[in-house]
């Protein structure tokens, strides 16, 4: 059967371009022909060839007298009398896994070519084994790891059209109210508009200026539809809460000037999260960043701008009293000129009553109160401020911190190559039996002596061996008989020959002429660099064999030990395997989510000084994004998530939304009036809503990845869920319960106070009127420097993703 599979691999004939290539013509060659299997060679169609012809293992003496490596080729083996035989050279008893290596040139011109030829042989194995019994047979290429991302990128493709339905669905269904005039369904399909435009702003603008775009940046759409929604939900919950008796345009700018400052904190904190994480070691996050910062942006620009025209247009139609769908008028519900510009400054008299309340419309002031707000504000909030209740929150709050933190202490680090496949795949398969039986002699890890040294002297033969003998007596590798070393095996051939006392001008030659010229050691060219005139060695290489690398914390130390020996050396030395690419990880990751996590806490702490008035808040709002992200990395743990450069990125998420839960609840609580008690009972009235809608808004956009057959995703939704789980209980309990214990008291001398659902509105005297008058002349000259302010923040935030580009 294996003979099958090669003959299948030798005989293709690849046409490309009008020319037809065989294997032949692709392989590395050694000799003028191609790189042999050695299980091959062996194996002869008979599988008792192994025990007739005491074939040994890990290495194995050859028909044509040299020695092969059978490491790389044989797994799970058990051999016969081990401790009776030289280690190297141990007899085979059986084998439980073998694997074909076919190399192809690395070539430019041949890169597209070999895409086709390998696409032939993984395919034809597939189909040649599937008629085998009791054996089954995996293929596994180059570029196998690309092709299964760029799958679940296509998957995540198709996903998205179903997120958005559900996410259509959901946003349409939490704006309809009873009152056919009062629901929003138009306005909730231009929110998922306004969305979508920073969707494809954001890619176009970096593809115009050539940032590629990575397969991990296909998330960005799933957390920008919600994130977009939130926004929008906090701008709706702000109109329905201003007086119906308005005019479209003051019920607006109290809208707007009601929520841009909240939206605004958590747009510029999402985004500074995201510049941090813009100058991350890991390409993949840096490129994610850049794509979802700059969406972030553009969802900023469009929330308040064509989504707040959008809000005008729904206004005008609730004031004409038409219906939500048929737009036909349906009542009377302008109120007259006079009372309409006698509420246009803010007054309220205790005679006036709009006629036609709609669902939840409080007679006294004329709010639109939904449902889920008036329970936040009349059931949700007096019971989480009962003192009994208070308690039991805190030490619900000690036990989650307390579990987290010893999460924390138990995460792992690591991204296998299983996680860059998709579950279940035959990539998935192959690398898991690659783990199971061929880690026992892999990897080969090189010792390159970058400079010129005089090999011939003692002292320099001396320190490359002391270099490799630190190596060989390290627990994750193995000892001297599996090292490569042209420099040892010379000093054996000059002993054979008797040569002493040699000079520079005999050690080379020799090299050159006898040594190099054996067939079996002539693969020691590969490893000798000589200069332009054949005078000295500007660089030599060596090898030396890991072993039982089978954790990622195996493999963390295993690299960290090559490089400090190869620095140690006295010699310049590098290390290098090209497994460190995935070894590389375990040591950049914790030391950069260390340094986004500190940034980016610091740059909220900078924003929420700047867009909160309230020191104390700003504190507790640290605290509360901190304390997120403990429970974010340690709860995460439970459910099987290790630390690496994909989690990484849900981190810097978790970051902005983290914000976004607390930032809101804390800007409602700052702006409110009255107690402690009253206050948090008004943040919960006006933004309770909007966060649960927010929350579920980007629980549908995410809900399906965990089903998704790639890991990357599947660590996407773990860890937003964790985010929106613990955001929810900070922004909804926590925070509130310790705003009202802990929170800055707040005098106020303002004759309307916000006491509950109950409460009776205080008539202006005509002093108030004028004072009334003043105070929004004033409020006006602040809007204005709050928006030069925002505006200047804006083009700041865009004029660093261009100078960064």
């Amino acid at each position: 059967m294996a003979s099958d599979v090669d003959q299948m691999v030798q005989d293709h004939i690849e046409a490309y371009k009008g020319v037809e290539y065989e294997y032949e013509d692709l392989c590395i060659m050694w000799h003028g022909t191609c790189l042999a299997n050695y299980v091959l060679t062996l194996y002869e169609d008979d599988p008792k060839y192994f025990v007739e012809n005491n074939t040994t293992y890990p290495y194995v003496s050859l028909p044509d007298g040299n020695v092969g490596f059978l490491g790389a080729e044989l797994g799970g083996v058990e051999l016969w009398n081990e401790d009776e035989f030289e280690p190297e050279f141990s007899p085979v008893k059986s084998a439980t896994a073998f694997r074909l290596l076919y190399y192809l040139k690395s070539d430019d011109e041949f890169a597209e070519i070999n895409a086709e030829f390998e696409t032939f042989v993984v395919h034809g194995v597939q189909e040649m084994s599937a008629g085998w019994e009791g054996i089954s047979a995996i293929s596994f290429a180059s570029r196998t790891a690309d092709d299964e991302v760029k799958a679940a990128t296509i998957e995540s493709c198709v996903l998205f059209p179903i997120a958005s339905t559900l996410l259509l669905v959901f946003t349409v269904g939490s704006c309809m109210m009873k009152d056919p005039v009062r629901s929003k369904p138009w306005l909730a399909i231009a929110a998922i508009v306004s969305t979508l435009l920073a969707m494809l702003s954001a890619p176009g603008l970096l593809c115009f200026f050539g940032v590629p775009f990575v397969d991990m940046a296909a998330a960005m759409p799933f957390i920008i539809i919600g994130r977009g929604l939130d926004d929008a939900f906090i701008m709706l919950a702000a109109w329905r809460q201003t007086d119906v008796n308005f005019s479209v345009e003051h019920r607006m700018s109290l809208s707007l000037a009601d929520a841009v400052m909240s939206i605004t904190a958590t747009t510029v904190t999402d985004t500074l999260a995201f510049m941090i994480g813009g100058i991350s070691d890991f390409l993949s996050v840096r490129t994610f960043c850049f794509y979802t910062g700059l969406a972030v942006v553009f969802d900023y620009i469009y929330q308040i701008t064509f989504f707040a025209a959008c809000m005008v247009f729904t206004g005008q139609r609730e004031a004409e009293g038409r219906h939500c769908f048929t737009m036909k008028r349906i009542r009377n519900s302008a109120p007259d000129v006079e009372k309409q510009e006698k509420v246009k400054v803010g007054l309220k008299t205790e005679k006036f009553e709009y006629s036609e309340q709609s669902e939840g419309t409080s007679k006294s002031d004329g709010k639109i109160d939904h449902a889920f707000m008036t329970f936040f504000r009349d059931v949700f909030g007096p019971i989480i401020m009962n003192p009994w209740i208070k308690v039991v929150v805190m030490l619900c709050y000690f036990g989650y911190i307390g579990v987290a933190i010893w999460g924390c202490l138990q995460v792992e680090q690591g991204l296998t190559e299983q996680n860059l496949v998709r579950e279940g795949s035959e990539a998935t398969k192959f690398l898991d039996l690659k783990y199971e039986y061929f880690k026992t002699y892999e990897p080969a890890v090189s010792l390159v002596i970058a400079t010129e040294q005089n090999y011939w002297e003692a002292d320099t033969q001396d320190v490359i061996n002391r270099t490799l003998t630190k190596l060989q007596e390290d627990e994750h590798f193995h000892d001297s008989s599996l090292t490569i070393s042209w420099l040892h095996e010379y000093k054996r051939f000059l002993e054979l020959v008797d040569i002493s006392d040699i000079t520079k001008e005999m050690f080379l030659d020799i090299l050159r002429e006898q040594f190099l010229q054996i067939p079996a050691f002539e693969p020691f060219k590969l490893d000798i660099v000589f200069d332009e005139t054949n005078t000295s060695i500007i660089s030599s290489r060596y090898f030396v064999m890991g072993k039982n690398l089978f954790s990622s914390e195996d493999e963390k130390a295993m690299m960290l030990k090559a490089r400090q020996v190869a620095d140690d050396c006295e010699f310049p030395a590098i290390a290098y395997s090209p497994a460190f690419v995935y070894f590389d990880q375990f040591v950049a990751v914790i030391p950069t989510t260390v340094q986004n996590m500190v940034l980016a806490i610091a740059s909220i702490i900078f924003a929420s000084f700047l867009l909160i008035p309230s020191v104390t808040c700003c504190i507790w709002v640290t605290i509360a994004v901190v304390s997120i992200l403990i429970g974010v990395v340690g709860y995460m743990t439970f459910w099987d998530v290790n630390l690496h450069s994909m989690s990484l990125l849900t981190l810097i998420l978790s970051v902005g939304f983290s914000v976004d839960y607390t930032i809101h609840i804390t800007s409602a609580f700052v702006s409110a009036r009255g107690t402690r008690r009253d206050r948090v009972i008004h943040a919960l009235y006006s933004v309770g809503m909007p966060i649960v809608q927010g929350s579920l808004s980007t629980m549908f956009a995410i809900f399906l990845f965990a089903f998704s057959s790639h890991y990357a995703f599947r660590v996407f939704f773990k860890s937003l869920t964790l985010v929106i789980l613990f955001g929810i209980a900070h922004g909804l309990v926590f925070l509130p319960v310790i705003l009202s214990v802990l929170g800055p008291s707040h005098a106020d001398n303002s004759p309307v106070e916000y006491m509950g659902p109950k409460t009776k509105v205080k008539p202006y005297d005509d002093d108030e009127l004028q004072m009334s008058c003043q105070v929004e002349f004033y409020l006006k000259i602040d809007i204005f420097l709050y928006d030069y302010i925002i505006a200047s923040c804006t083009m700041s935030t865009v004029l660093y993703f261009v100078i960064v580009l």
